[in-house]
């Protein structure tokens, strides 16, 4: 639920405060910044229209990294 809510407050609200949105929340801004990165890269798939196992995979390989 967290991370929902990360997403929700500076994402899709647009709040630009990262700072508030990390002292609500009790997370570091790398977790904040972590989150918002990940979620952009499911709608990111999500508009390509990929599937949810596609999807998956697309962003677990992404955050591996090149080359693995």
């Amino acid at each position: 639920p967290h991370r929902e809510m990360i997403v929700r407050k500076l994402f899709l609200q647009g709040n630009p405060l990262t700072r508030y949105v990390t002292h609500q929340t009790c997370h570091s801004s790398e977790a904040v910044r972590r989150y918002i990165s990940g979620f952009k890269k499911v709608l990111l798939c999500y508009r390509k229209g990929l599937n949810d196992g596609q999807t998956a995979y697309d962003v677990h390989v992404q955050a591996l990294g090149p080359g693995l």
